[in-house]
């Protein structure tokens, strides 16, 4: 590991730790677990990888970790969804179908990709699954402007933090497989850039005063209706 990488390591770790604080200061945990919990994976591995880099900067650490942290990512993305509509039946049930059918058809892409999956063909298979939670963001994010629904300003940032660095870092990835290991320090230049812009910005917005008014009275009236309705038919 260079000196550089480290610096990037230390600098997320910073921005999780102040993050981490952030949510539980602000009230902003109970808001969406999984992302607590993939905050806690991340800290957890950063504590690790900055500690004692010559025994966890290998690859096979490295694979153990992705796998964890692209579990919790789709994780945070279901939960998300699942609290945007949580309150409206017909938009719930739409979403539902939508999210089934972006998990069948990422579950068959996944599926198709490299049987034996290892660091040096990272470029193979890593876009995939990182394609696969970018459309269950995205069709979050389409139901929740089609049908108007109020999310907090934290759901928002976390919605488009995540969408942005996965796209970004897929980009990256297709650009590593097309011209090879001979651009990997640019790749770990610009990619632990991105890491530490999103980490800080993750905690900027944690740690900004929560939106006490986001419902107009006649929002919160739907959303009671709506409720009730759902309540009634359960």
């Amino acid at each position: 590991m260079t000196a550089l990488q480290r610096a990037f390591v230390v600098a997320v770790l910073a921005g999780g730790l102040v993050t981490l604080a952030g949510l539980f200061h602000r009230q902003r945990s109970r808001e969406c677990w999984s992302y607590v919990a993939y905050l806690i994976a991340l800290v957890s591995w950063g504590c690790c990888l900055a500690a004692w880099p010559g025994r966890f900067y290998r690859w096979d650490w490295w694979m153990a970790k992705q796998s964890v942290l692209d579990a919790l990512k789709v994780f945070v993305a279901l939960e998300l969804a699942y609290r945007a509509v949580r309150a409206f039946p017909g938009a719930r049930a739409r979403l539902q179908m939508a999210m089934l059918t972006v998990l069948v058809l990422s579950a068959a892409i996944i599926a198709g990709g490299p049987s034996h999956r290892t660091f040096d063909t990272l470029w193979q298979w890593q876009p995939q699954i990182l394609t696969a939670t970018i459309w269950i963001f995205g069709v979050t994010a389409l139901c929740v402007v089609f049908y108007r629904l109020p999310v907090s300003d934290w759901h928002r940032v976390l919605v488009l933090a995540f969408t942005a660095k996965l796209f970004l870092t897929t980009v990256l990835l297709n650009m590593l497989g097309h011209f090879g290991w001979s651009v990997r320090p640019w790749f770990n230049v610009i990619d632990g850039t991105v890491d530490v812009a999103v980490s800080w910005t993750l905690a900027y917005a944690a740690w900004r005063p929560v939106q006490q008014d986001v419902l107009s009275p006649a929002l919160r009236q739907r959303i009671a209706e709506a409720a009730a309705a759902a309540t009634a038919t359960a």
